[in-house]
């Protein structure tokens, strides 16, 4: 497992830092510039994480006014495209003569033996200061293809719920319509090239007392502690002052889409 994982990361320096450039955006492994269809691969979940995935939403829609444009998606994420009338694709459509795959740079080795793939590399270091690095992104993927992308917005699209859904969310979570609710999670962290261990649990230990305090001059706000049954069964931290309901490992991601959009989670 080591010699592969070696191979890979070589794999993947050489062609991002030798081949396409520590600066580039975009590198592009193919034949087919002018595809009929376009497929973002974001099915890794190693790679691409739950939160990863809103990155790519903006410019799925960008390329959607030129492109047929479907999505390959982490299949905790399914219904958020789904939701938003993207077509899923399969991964018997991502080797087509005429179809481009869209992917995270860091995929390249895993990606290696598909015809046509144009590789985006996320990286705050080439945005300029108070620019927005999904912006940056969208121009890059535009510039790649001639495209204007002048007026392209960069937010992700918010999913629509209607109050019927919410409230079933909230009876199927056992909340109540007459509370209060903050949705907490502390196992949400950003790493960078420079971030440390030390660094990350600074943070979390941050938050923890951030919670805390907040919890004390708000007695009446119940927390809702929320992540996955793996991230449960890793937590040894002692919550239990601040944390009056455990979802952690009982809800799915759309779950907490529709928990998020309740009026009664008033934090988050």
């Amino acid at each position: 497992m080591r010699i592969k994982a070696i191979t890979q990361k070589f794999y993947y320096r050489f062609y991002k830092y030798i081949i396409a450039g520590k600066d580039s955006q975009c590198f592009y492994k193919g034949n087919n510039n002018n595809p009929k269809q376009v497929i973002f691969y974001l099915a890794d979940s190693k790679i691409v994480h739950l939160g990863d995935t809103l990155w790519f939403e903006p410019i799925a829609r960008f390329l959607a006014d030129y492109f047929a444009v479907a999505i390959y998606p982490n299949p905790a994420m399914e219904f958020y495209f789904t939701k938003l009338n993207y077509k899923i694709a399969h991964i018997e459509d991502l080797d087509k003569d005429f179809t481009m795959v869209i992917a995270p740079i860091e995929l390249m080795f895993k990606l290696k033996h598909f015809k046509n793939v144009l590789f985006l590399s996320f990286d705050y270091r080439n945005v300029s200061p108070g620019k927005k690095l999904i912006n940056s992104m969208i121009n890059a993927v535009a510039g790649h293809f001639n495209l204007n992308s002048e007026g392209a917005s960069g937010k992700y699209q918010k999913l629509g719920y209607t109050k019927a859904q919410i409230d079933e969310s909230l009876k199927k979570s056992g909340l109540s319509q007459d509370e209060k609710y903050i949705l907490f999670n502390n196992y949400i962290d950003s790493w960078g090239k420079h971030t440390t261990l030390d660094m990350v649990n600074v943070s979390v230990e941050t938050l923890i007392k951030y919670a805390g305090n907040y919890k004390d001059k708000h007695e009446e706000v119940k927390f809702i502690h929320t992540g996955s049954k793996i991230d449960k069964n890793r937590d040894n931290k002692q919550l239990g002052n601040i944390i009056d309901i455990d979802l952690r490992g009982v809800t799915t991601v759309e779950d907490l889409f529709l928990l998020a959009n309740a009026p009664q989670v008033i934090q988050y």
